[in-house]
C-alpha cells in the first residue's frame, strides 16, 4: 500500500466482534476537558494529584476509535511508525468520515482493487 490509495477494512466474515480498532492522538479540547474531571475529582478527596511514584498524572495523549465496517479510508503512510509503546506494522490513515489522521495495524486492513 501506498500513499493515496484508498482501502478498507478486512474482517473475517465468521467474525461477529466490532471492528478492528485505530489509534488517534487526542485534541486539546479532550485534554482540556481531561484536566477539568481530574482536578474536580482531586478537589472532592477522590483522587490524589500524584500518582504512586510521586509524578503528576497526564492526560492520555492517544485514544482508541473503531474502524467503520464498511468504511473507505485513504493512506497517508504505507509504513507509519505510531507513537512509542505501540509496537507491530503500522500504516496512517487519514478517516474521511472525522476527517482525522489515524494509526491503524497493517493486517487489519487491504486495498481496494481498482
Amino acid at each position: 500500500m501506498r500513499k493515496g490509495d484508498l482501502v478498507r477494512v478486512r474482517m473475517d466474515p465468521a467474525s461477529r466482534r466490532r471492528g478492528p480498532m485505530a489509534l488517534r492522538p487526542t485534541t486539546p479540547d479532550e485534554r482540556a476537558q481531561w484536566y477539568d474531571g481530574f482536578y474536580k475529582r482531586v478537589a472532592e478527596g477522590n483522587i490524589s494529584l500524584h500518582g504512586f511514584d510521586s509524578l503528576p498524572k497526564l492526560p492520555p495523549e492517544h485514544t482508541w476509535l473503531e474502524l467503520d465496517r464498511n468504511g473507505v479510508y485513504e493512506v497517508l503512510r504505507g509504513r507509519a511508525q505510531p507513537p512509542p509503546s505501540f509496537h507491530g506494522k503500522w500504516s496512517l490513515l487519514l478517516c474521511f468520515k472525522t476527517g482525522r489522521s489515524v494509526w491503524v495495524r497493517r493486517e487489519f486492513i487491504e486495498p481496494i482493487p481498482e
